[in-house]
């Protein structure tokens, strides 16, 4: 029998604790990805997973450390304050921890968010490989929406310029490469996995069963587009007396969205805050068409998703949307996001007579390429040439 050399991988993954449920499923995500493929797995966070079952091989290194930023009773520098705080503690804990475990990992993965530099520099002290999975910082979704940048966006910016002048390797969807400023860095691009719970994001209920429902899910903040959206929906209202519409997610702009929904005084439109993860497939299965009118993305994740569920999406040329979904074939895409291409292109969509046909080949597309074992193979590719 052929003596296994393969040389043991051992990880640990560093997730910057946003107190979301976004980041947890984000986390759960990863850590599903890597725990078949690793003989050690290590988490650090302040944000451990309340669900996913593990093996004994995985270990949450939990901080006890969330970041959180909903609006608070106090004044903007007190919320400051305590944000900066709160984040030099989890730096300080997290690089503890990687001390600590030094002995029993060979490569640390930063994942989310960008204040990395303490524990960067500690794995690298230690003598591990570092990676970054990159994506995009909102300084840089604040200057493609905006044109600029304010002070603390570009230090932000700088920061993560110099996250990946320190990481070994980083971690990207190749269509994201040029979008996320990272041509420079070619030599250090690793292919980075996804992966679609195939089980759970499933067609349930055919397209043709569905009523007319259009929607959105996901952060409601101006990069997303969803004010654009908003005021979209009575150009299409008004023609289509059996359309509805549906927003989904929470952000900065919630109040302003809602207030702007409730002005319409339509009961064919709802607004439903945010969707815990688990829920999505039944929302999904819902829709005859998901809107995704973004600026700028590095995703979004929740278009694979709908594609997943045999869903059509109508989506900005951005992200892994531009790659996936081709017009009139997997999906529909948005020449701009401008309210009136938004509602042109609802209309044209729902009146597609190849929208069954159109849903079909985008789950095939999905089960391709972002299945669970089509990710894990990946992330073992990857990284087993990095020891």
């Amino acid at each position: 029998m052929k003596a296994d050399n393969r040389k043991p991988l051992r990880v640990c993954l560093i997730n910057f604790p946003y107190a979301s449920m976004s980041s947890s499923v984000l986390l759960l995500n990863q850590l599903q990805l890597l725990e078949p493929i690793c003989d050690k797995l290590y988490a650090i966070t302040g944000n451990v997973p309340k669900e996913g079952v593990f093996t004994s091989k995985v270990q949450l290194k939990d901080t006890k450390v969330a970041m959180h930023f909903k609006e608070s009773v106090h004044p903007l520098w007190w919320s400051i304050l305590l944000w900066i705080l709160k984040n030099i503690l989890f730096q300080i804990r997290a690089c503890l921890e990687l001390l600590k475990i030094s002995r029993n990992i060979d490569i640390v993965i930063c994942y989310l968010g960008i204040y990395y530099l303490p524990p960067m520099l500690t794995a690298k002290l230690l003598g591990k490989k570092v990676l970054k999975i990159a994506v995009l910082p909102e300084s840089e979704a604040a200057k493609i929406l905006y044109g600029r940048r304010s002070v603390s966006q570009r230090i932000i910016s700088l920061l993560d310029r110099i996250n990946h002048s320190i990481a070994d390797y980083i971690i990207v969807d190749l269509e994201n490469v040029s979008q996320l400023g990272l041509v420079k860095y070619e030599g250090k691009i690793v292919p980075r996995p996804r992966q679609v719970d195939l089980h759970l994001f499933e067609s349930r209920k055919p397209l043709n069963e569905r009523r007319n429902l259009v929607g959105f899910i996901g952060r409601l903040s101006k990069v997303k587009g969803i004010l654009n959206f908003v005021d979209a929906m009575p150009m299409v209202l008004e023609g289509y007396p059996d359309v509805e519409f549906l927003v989904g997610g929470g952000g900065t702009l919630a109040h302003e969205v809602e207030e702007k929904i409730k002005s319409y005084h339509s009961d064919r439109i709802t607004f439903t805050g945010w969707i815990p993860h688990e829920l999505l497939p039944d929302y999904l299965n819902e829709m005859k068409l998901l809107v995704v009118p973004s600026v700028s993305d590095t995703g979004p994740f929740v278009a694979i998703e709908a594609m997943a569920c045999g869903t059509p999406v109508l989506g900005s040329r951005v992200g892994l949307m531009a790659h996936i979904i081709e017009d009139g074939k997997t999906g529909f895409i948005l020449e701009n996001n401008s309210p009136e291409c938004i509602a042109a292109n609802i209309r044209r969509a729902l009146e597609n007579q190849e929208l069954d046909e159109i849903a079909m080949r985008a789950r095939r597309l999905v089960e391709e390429k972002y299945s669970h074992e089509a990710a894990v193979e990946q992330y073992q590719k990857s990284l087993s040439r990095l020891k």
